[in-house]
């Protein structure tokens, strides 16, 4: 089962909750299952929008969430998403990711590939090669301009750091990239649905964000 929760809140409420940075929403997400024990599989991805002067928390989730004390019940919505759920041919995406990849040049420790470390994109051209292959992997394509090839639009990278437990520092950089997909293979988008695409999946990456766009055969 799966299910799409909002939570909308206001800037005055993110200070009091004192929620800053990636890690400290990956907390925040958490609190929506209570009681869940240590080293319970995640389950949900995430993604936060700024949005009318404050900010919108979706969740996707494969187990029913609770709603927090620090959500109002008004800015509360919840959804319920059927297994079997009839995607539609066409969407408009909306996807923030971890992208990266290995580098063998790159990835050496004491002169040995270290196998471990995996480096972001730079170029264009890396972000639509590294979009395309993920299309590919998770059952769908990206409709192409008929001129100029596959149709993406992609921001260029933000960089979300982070304190981890209030001892140690990190940093994932997002890309965020939009266009237009066409599901080709039903089983597999639906598994990119439900469990997001890319890295970094537990600190705000990787959340598909759909809307269908319905044609007329």
């Amino acid at each position: 089962m799966t299910w799409l929760a909002r939570i909308h809140l206001e800037y005055d409420v993110l200070a009091r909750l004192c929620i800053w940075d990636c890690y400290d929403w990956h907390k925040k997400a958490w609190e929506l299952f209570p009681g869940r024990p240590k080293g319970h599989r995640r389950p949900f991805l995430f993604r936060v929008i700024d949005e009318n002067e404050g900010c919108d928390l979706w969740l996707m989730c494969s187990e029913e969430p609770t709603r927090p004390d620090w959500a109002e019940s008004r800015n509360w919505k919840l959804s319920f998403i059927r297994e079997n759920f009839p995607f539609h041919r066409y969407y408009r995406f909306d996807l923030l990711a971890n992208s990266a990849r290995r580098d063998k040049e790159r990835d050496t420790w004491n002169g040995r590939e270290s196998k471990r470390r995996r480096f972001n994109l730079r170029t264009p051209e890396e972000h639509e090669v590294w979009l395309l292959r993920k299309a590919t992997e998770h059952g769908f394509r990206i409709v192409s301009d008929s001129r100029n090839g596959p149709s993406i639009d992609f921001d260029t990278r933000r960089d979300y750091s982070f304190v981890y437990r209030e001892k140690f520092s990190g940093l994932h950089v997002g890309t965020r990239y939009r266009g237009l997909l066409e599901v080709v293979d039903r089983q597999k988008f639906a598994a990119a649905f439900k469990h997001g695409i890319g890295s970094a999946k537990s600190f705000g990456f990787g959340l598909l964000l759909l809307k269908p766009v319905i044609t007329i055969d």
